[in-house]
């Protein structure tokens, strides 16, 4: 019998100690839960796939860390590669890091951003400290100083908008151009 007081015992003072501790992260934390509803985490050595319906992949995305800090803030990607295998142009944005926006379909490149034609008929480099691109349009822009190379010309000018599947871009000001006959 009194086996079973001291299990009561000291299962009511376990309660009385967690319902303490409990009330004391709310306090700290001023909600009525302490514990955050998002998930959050880490990935490394990240890689995503989108197949398409006839079983052809065409978006990759690598990096060697994911970090999604929950929802409605963007994830960001440490040095990422995106890669597209789709359409005419196939392409290749790489970045020191990037984020990721879901909530507007964007995707931030930032710091040595270079931008690569992948197809063999004519082999075309962008590069720039900072690309946005819209996921969804396809689109991309930046305001910063933007040079493309292609084989015999040189273009550089301050601000870019363009359309990454068609390969057309609109250097905005200061364009400079160099054709070298080769």
């Amino acid at each position: 019998m009194w086996r079973r007081w001291l299990i009561i015992s000291v299962t009511l003072v376990l309660v009385a100690l967690a319902q303490l501790w409990w009330r004391q992260l709310q306090d700290e934390s001023g909600s009525s839960s302490p514990v955050r509803s998002e998930m959050q985490y880490r990935m490394l050595d990240f890689t995503m796939r989108i197949i398409a319906a006839d079983g052809s992949e065409q978006w990759r995305i690598t990096a060697p860390l994911l970090v999604d800090r929950g929802e409605g803030l963007p994830s960001e990607l440490t040095d990422p590669v995106v890669t597209s295998m789709q359409g005419a142009q196939n392409w290749q944005i790489s970045a020191d890091r990037a984020l990721l926006d879901r909530q507007s379909d964007t995707a931030e490149f930032i710091d040595s951003v270079v931008v690569n034609n992948l197809d063999s008929q004519g082999s075309a480099r962008l590069e720039t400290g900072y690309l946005r691109f819209d996921l969804e349009n396809k689109t991309i822009d930046s305001p910063e100083l933007v040079t493309i190379t292609r084989p015999g010309l040189l273009l550089r000018g301050i601000g870019l908008q363009g359309d990454i599947d068609t390969a057309h871009y609109h250097l905005q000001t200061n364009v400079q151009a160099t054709y070298v006959d080769q």
